[in-house]
């Protein structure tokens, strides 16, 4: 292993800096470019990982068939439900996208069908979160983030008709309002998509290769590129020209 000796620069009149050289083989500027390559290669396997493991994405769905008629008070309340999902500590989840319908086959024993806003399928996000005793509520109207740890599902309001024919007006409100009689809820189905994200400093960790503090001797890094996932070959960090080959790549610390 060959020792560098410290650079010094003079002096001439009318003449700009001399850099006296160091090794025959070896010049600064090299040195520093490859290991600066190396370091750029490092953060950028980085994070590739984290874009492929600290972020996923889930889709949550219900459906429901026709029902007989229920009185007001038990309509009200119905609602079924979908799978759940968890979301873990360090991870937050986001609606990206939902949709709520009466599906084609959907029947109602009922003519009244208004306000259609207020009659429609409604979608609602249900998250049950560890520390709190009851579950909350929301509705999909927006995106907002959902932070971890807490288990998601989605609850669906299907679509309706009432017994009573007499709609008074806007100011009233059709679904809690007894006058309008018994509710037939039709078939009905929604979805949402949710991404969810996980923490970027575990992320960072998970990847990273580590040099222990008071390593028993010199350490090299050493980064490998490979197509298959199974054969490794040394390669020197720098450009690539593109391959008919997919190519992955890694970093790996060796004594």
């Amino acid at each position: 292993m060959c020792k560098l000796t410290n650079s010094t620069y003079s002096y001439a009149a009318g003449r700009r800096p001399v850099a006296h050289t160091i090794h025959p083989f070896i010049q600064p500027g090299s040195i520093m470019k490859n290991l600066f390559s190396l370091c750029l290669t490092a953060i950028s396997l980085a994070r590739f990982a984290n874009l492929g493991f600290a972020e996923r994405y889930s889709q949550l769905a219900v459906q429901t068939s026709d029902t007989s008629p229920m009185d007001h008070n038990t309509a009200k309340s119905y609602r079924e439900y979908s799978p759940t999902l968890s979301v873990n500590d360090g991870e937050v989840a986001y609606i990206i996208g939902s949709f709520a319908e009466p599906k084609n086959e959907a029947t109602f024993e009922y003519g009244n069908f208004n306000p259609s806003n207020e009659s429609k399928a409604l979608i609602e996000l249900v998250v049950d979160y560890d520390k709190l005793d009851d579950n909350t509520t929301y509705a999909i109207n927006s995106t907002f983030a959902i932070p971890g740890p807490c288990i998601l599902r989605l609850a669906i309001r299907p679509a309706f008709k009432r017994a009573g024919l007499n709609y008074s007006g806007s100011n009233e409100n059709y679904p809690d309002n007894s006058a309008h009689g018994n509710w037939d809820f039709g078939a009905s189905h929604g979805s949402a998509s949710i991404r969810i994200t996980g923490s970027a400093q575990e992320a960072s960790k998970k990847f990273a290769t580590v040099i222990p503090e008071n390593s028993p001797g010199n350490v090299n890094i050493i980064l490998e590129q490979s197509t298959d996932l199974i054969n490794w070959s040394a390669v020197n960090p720098g450009s690539f020209a593109p391959s008919a080959s997919k190519r992955f790549f890694r970093v790996r610390a060796q004594e």
